[in-house]
């Protein structure tokens, strides 16, 4: 009876214990949200959830729009022009030319940006209680991804930047991913260039768009080249399929160029503009260009790729003009 009444006791206590430690400490709330800030992006600490932020970047105010957290932008560079909506908001300079005075009146608590502003820019920035971080623009679709989660973290913090910015990495790797099983079945892959400029400036294969070109199926006939640039007169053999150029780069033009108009993509027409800021933006809008890209070299497999039109719903409504009689 005693040991019985001992090991009930026993068990009370342990329980009583148990259940204290799965409680959180006081003054601490169970909820990660609540935890969110300070958080660490890259070497700079953001101390608490910015209502009022500037970004100086086109490519990291495409992907806050992205992210869904516009809501906290109220400045932006004066090369920020996408969305449309960015011009409803208040221009405040370059990183290499800030305006201070329009800084100083919207009175942000933090400013992104993928290229530093000068040291003593940045020094008044301090001075003025702004915390800067800069995240440079993603040469290679791992350094895309951790872009996507930094910016998230700056805005949001650890838990919910983190799930927000994992949830956009999801997005787009997804439907990159989509995109490129639907172009595996491809019986032979074509060479292709990604033209910005006549003078040798095209994606190299240590760009992110090589990297992309590479994912939708394509063999990049600059590959061995490197930042953006790919002697062409060098290689006797250059001749690509397809060239994908940047829509300031006319047929017209490449005709007119020796260099250009002997290519069998040339002579044959085989070329497709686009707008190149989409790629320097490094949003969600790439893969939209990525789609038009594919399409154009394998049009069959593409297409087959495209969900089915859902099915007309029937209707008891007579068309105009016809009968209900036989």
């Amino acid at each position: 009876m005693k040991l019985t009444r001992l090991a009930a006791a026993l068990c009370a206590a342990a329980m009583l214990l148990c259940a204290g430690c799965s409680d959180a400490p006081a003054g601490e709330s169970e909820d990660p949200a609540a935890q969110d800030f300070p958080v660490q992006v890259g070497d700079i600490r953001v101390d608490a959830r910015p209502e009022k932020v500037i970004c100086l970047s086109p490519s990291i105010t495409e992907i806050l729009y992205d992210l869904g957290l516009e809501d906290q932008l109220a400045g932006v560079g004066d090369a920020c022009t996408w969305p449309e909506e960015t011009a409803l908001l208040t221009p405040v300079g370059t990183p290499f030319q800030l305006d201070l005075a329009k800084i100083r009146d919207i009175g942000p608590q933090l400013i992104l940006t993928s290229v530093s502003p000068s040291e003593a820019d940045l020094v008044t920035l301090q001075q003025m209680g702004i915390t800067t971080v800069t995240i440079p623009a993603a040469q290679s679709l791992e350094e895309l991804y951790d872009n996507y989660r930094q910016i998230a973290l700056a805005m949001q913090g650890s838990y919910t930047g983190g799930q927000l910015g994992d949830g956009l990495v999801e997005e787009f790797s997804g439907r990159l991913e989509e995109l490129s099983q639907a172009v595996a079945g491809a019986p032979e892959q074509k060479s292709a260039i990604l033209l910005r400029q006549l003078d040798d400036t095209m994606a190299t294969g240590d760009t992110l768009e090589g990297e992309l070109m590479d994912a939708i199926g394509l063999v990049n006939a600059a590959e061995s080249g490197s930042g953006w640039y790919y002697p062409m007169a060098q290689d006797e053999a250059f001749d690509p399929d397809i060239i994908y150029h940047h829509n300031a780069v006319t047929m017209t033009m490449m005709e007119q160029d020796t260099a250009y108009q002997g290519l069998t993509a040339v002579i044959h027409d085989s070329n497709l503009p686009l707008d190149m800021t989409v790629f320097e933006n490094q949003g969600l809008r790439m893969l939209d260009l990525l789609e038009e890209m594919a399409a154009y070299a394998y049009p069959d497999l593409i297409s087959a790729a495209e969900p089915e039109p859902e099915p007309e719903i029937a209707t008891n409504e007579t068309p105009a003009g016809t009968s209900d009689a036989a």
